[in-house]
């Protein structure tokens, strides 16, 4: 018995020991904290203000497009992803694919994340915003694990143009957390399915 005893009393006194030792007094994590905390903060974009903030919309140019067609494309899309997503940035613009149709792109990065269940969302307030639903992709937009597809109509009023129409896809990236606009020629096979 005072064999077992005598090991219970010294394993014990060895955990003692460790906690110690160990620095789990209230001064040494403390200090720990502060040190997290710089680190944090130094890391950080002081603009960056709710935790829903695209880190990569903060990083990104701004970009303004040349062709008057985008510039009206713009001015038709990016108050309804404003007001959506809290602000948009236009940060490319690509040029036409005849292969696919495609006549130019426009990419824009939002403020807020967005996930491919905010595609429902976005449909609805283009379509109150006077885009028309296209049977491209169907009149609901399509989701996948991290995209989301939508096609409209819009035809344009705008002071450089008189009645431009466009024929878009819109394609939300949740994983590059951006919004690719695809504008193919109008009458396009597909676009003929009316």
């Amino acid at each position: 018995m005072t064999r077992g005893r005598g090991l219970i009393l010294a394993l014990v006194g060895i955990s003692c020991i460790i906690v110690i030792n160990a620095g789990c007094s209230g001064k040494k994590e403390k200090k720990v904290e502060k040190k997290q905390l710089k680190t944090v903060s130094r890391f950080t974009d002081p603009k960056i203000r709710h935790i829903s903030d695209n880190p990569r919309f903060f990083s990104a140019r701004q970009f303004f497009p040349k062709d008057n067609a985008m510039k009206n494309l713009d001015k038709a899309i990016r108050p309804v992803l404003q007001k959506v997503f809290s602000d948009a940035k236009l940060i490319r613009e690509g040029g036409a694919n005849p292969k696919q149709e495609i006549k130019n792109t426009i990419t824009y990065s939002v403020r807020m994340l967005f996930t491919v269940k905010d595609a429902d969302e976005l449909h609805a307030a283009l379509i109150a915003a006077r885009f028309k639903k296209s049977p491209r992709l169907g009149g609901k937009p399509t989701h996948t694990r991290t995209k989301a597809l939508m096609s409209l109509f819009k035809t344009t009023r705008f002071e450089s143009t008189r009645g431009k129409s466009y024929s878009l896809v819109v394609e939300m990236d949740a994983k590059n957390q951006t919004i690719l606009i695809k504008s193919y020629e109008l009458d396009s096979k597909y676009d003929r399915l009316l």
